[in-house]
């Protein structure tokens, strides 16, 4: 066994998150790559033999959660990285963490600055483990989603009244970008989410949204049959403008993601051509119409003075959720400039908490 060790200091003190990941087992084909059927990337499981592995850490329990006490604490900042951030107390609208896992602390540097959604791109490896990673050479052992997202997660919420943010009730979304089979992945992480999670999560079940602390949506490689075809699901799916006024719900497309790229010419140098910007403008209204929200990704960003420009265009169009690598000045930006916050973050308050486990009673 190969273990991890994660030093995280909330509002409500420290504690260790420990990960497992298994030991390293070869299965013959399952490194060869094949077309997905939910996508266009050649996509395959992940061969566990190929992952890098990490130092072992023997003693802790997979997915346990246990108090730190001072020494550990001091030992593991003189001799290893840093303690994770403390996360805010309150969110802020439209933040949304792009790649989130390649931060130095991942979802804790998002939540650190009142990020509301945070985005991993998983793998299924031959194993069944679902390993977060940009690409197959960079996944580890360790890093799975369950570690490094659902299980904090779920102790954040414990510790909050059944909410991820100690002084807001509003849902962080957890984006899932699925790089491998689409069909395999989304079995595996469903299964996760509807065995271990399910009290944390926004539900689906005949039509109705039940909201939870955590929202869950699937990007990247999707198989939109399975998902429709499932009574309750715990996860929604990520449209694309194709998606726009097509006749799906929000309730099972609450959300319209598109390549910034592929669909305007301005780069954020100069004026956006007005054109362009009526054309923002009709996407965004179209969308919300049908009570969705927007997403760009691949926005320009090779200068600060090109995110602003986008962002403040972005803001004037009511994008819902500004993608971005730059925590910290997305959220200097929308504390400053976004004056409509408190209306806007009315989007995400989501549901009230009953008693333990979390109730599905939720206000809307």
């Amino acid at each position: 066994m190969r273990w991890s060790k994660v030093v995280v200091c909330t509002a409500a003190g420290a504690f260790l998150l420990a990960g497992c990941g298994a030991d390293p087992v070869s299965h013959g084909s399952s490194g060869h790559l094949r077309p997905s059927s939910a996508g266009n990337h050649l996509t395959s499981a992940v061969a566990i033999s190929d992952l890098r592995t990490s130092t072992a850490r023997p003693g802790y329990a997979a997915g346990s959660v246990t108090l730190a006490s001072s020494k550990a604490l001091t030992a593991e900042k003189s001799s290893g990285p840093a303690p994770a951030p403390a996360p805010a107390s309150s969110p802020l609208a439209r933040t949304h963490a792009h790649n989130d896992y390649l931060h130095a602390h991942p979802l804790f540097d998002a939540l650190s600055h009142r990020f509301l959604s945070v985005e991993a791109d998983i793998w299924l490896a031959d194993d069944g483990s679902l390993l977060v990673g940009h690409t197959k050479s960079a996944l580890q052992h360790d890093q799975t989603i369950e570690a490094l997202y659902l299980d904090p997660l779920m102790q954040l919420a414990a510790t909050n009244g059944g909410h991820v943010y100690a002084d807001s009730n509003a849902t962080v979304q957890l984006l899932v970008d699925v790089k491998s089979s689409g069909t395999a992945t989304y079995a595996a992480l469903d299964r996760q989410l509807r065995t271990h999670y399910r009290s944390l999560l926004t539900s689906w079940a005949g039509g109705v949204e039940h909201r939870g602390a955590v929202t869950v949506v699937i990007s990247g490689n999707r198989d939109r049959p399975l998902m429709e075809s499932q009574p309750v699901r715990y996860a929604a799916y990520d449209g694309r403008l194709s998606d726009l006024g097509a006749g799906a719900p929000a309730t099972f497309i609450p959300l319209i993601s598109a390549n910034w790229s592929s669909v305007f010419k301005w780069k954020g140098t100069g004026s956006m051509p007005s054109s362009e910007r009526a054309q923002l403008h009709a996407i965004v209204n179209t969308a919300h119409a049908d009570h969705q929200q927007v997403r760009f990704w691949n926005t320009p960003d090779r200068s600060a003075s090109q995110r602003l420009d986008v962002w403040r265009e972005e803001l004037a169009a009511d994008v819902d959720w500004l993608n971005t690598d730059e925590l910290g000045a997305l959220e200097d930006y929308l504390a400053t400039h976004d004056t409509a916050a408190p209306r806007d973050l009315s989007r995400y308050i989501v549901f009230e908490n009953h008693a333990r486990p979390w109730s599905v009673d939720y206000v809307h």
